[in-house]
């Protein structure tokens, strides 16, 4: 419904959680009440209100687990601090792409620099 008649500016979707953007407020606001209408008329299916909002991606929006901006996204600071403390040998690449596609190139470094100090204390077991 979303991508074929509503046709946002781009449109971000995961199970039942999802984004809309628009290029101004009351174009989200008409596209909402549609949303919602459809959702509640064709579906079933009602909106929690404490997720339903609009507001200025200047800002930020916290969304699986990273915040997403308009020139690029990081992870939250508990999901970083999970992957750091969960990392082992088998783990090491999946939590590496992880860091890579949603942190910049010094949280990458840093990422590295962890994993050689652990590789490094594993071998001397």
């Amino acid at each position: 419904m979303v991508c074929h008649h509503i046709k946002p500016l781009y449109y971000s979707r995961y199970g039942d959680d999802f984004l809309v953007f628009g290029q101004n407020q009351a174009e989200l606001l008409k596209w909402r009440e549609e949303m919602i209408s459809y959702l509640a008329n064709k579906l079933g299916l009602k909106v929690n209100p404490k997720s339903d909002f609009v507001l200025p991606v200047r800002r930020g929006i916290r969304f699986l687990g990273s915040w997403l901006y308009p020139n690029g996204r990081k992870l939250q600071n508990r999901n970083r601090r999970r992957a750091q403390e969960r990392l082992n040998r088998a783990n090491q690449s999946s939590y590496r792409g992880l860091i890579e596609k949603n942190e910049n190139q010094k949280h990458l470094r840093i990422f590295d620099w962890q994993t050689l100090i652990m590789l490094g204390e594993n071998d001397g077991d």
